[in-house]
C-alpha cells in the first residue's frame, strides 16, 4: 500500500509539472515604444491603433511624449483588457490630428516593439 501511494504521489507530481510546461505561464500584455520623435511635437498626446488590412482596430493606446520617445500600453477597443496578442498589424499614429502608417505591417511578438518615428509616413491630415 505504501508503494501504490508513493507512486500515486509521483504520478500526480509530473502530471502538474506537464501541465504547467504545456500553458508556458503567462502571455506577456504588449506596448509599442515610438523612439526619436522630433522636438516639434514634444508638447503632444498621442494614440496608436494595430489593425488588420481594412478591418477594425485591434488594440489602441494612448501616451505622453517623454524625451522624445512615448509608450502605449496596448488595450482591447472598448475594454480595460490589455491586448496580449502576437501577430503582424499595421500600425497607425495619430499626432496632433495628423494620422501616419508604419511604412511595413509590425510584428508583434515581444513584450515591447520598439519603432523609430522616422519609420511612419503620414498618410492623413
Amino acid at each position: 500500500m505504501k508503494n501504490y501511494i508513493k507512486c500515486l504521489g509521483v504520478i500526480a507530481l509530473v502530471a502538474a509539472i506537464g501541465l504547467l510546461a504545456a500553458c508556458g505561464g503567462e502571455v506577456p500584455e504588449k506596448t509599442i515604444k515610438v523612439t526619436r520623435i522630433p522636438d516639434k511635437y514634444l508638447q503632444s498626446t498621442l494614440s496608436i491603433d494595430l489593425a488588420p488590412r481594412d478591418k477594425p482596430a485591434v488594440a489602441r493606446g494612448n501616451g505622453q511624449i517623454s524625451g522624445s520617445t512615448v509608450t502605449f500600453d496596448l488595450y482591447i477597443p472598448n475594454g480595460n483588457i490589455r491586448f496580449t496578442e502576437t501577430g503582424t498589424w499595421n500600425v497607425h499614429l495619430s499626432l496632433d490630428g495628423r494620422w501616419f502608417a508604419y511604412k511595413d505591417n509590425t510584428g508583434i511578438t515581444k513584450a515591447v516593439t520598439t519603432i523609430p518615428f522616422s519609420e511612419f509616413l503620414l498618410f492623413r491630415n
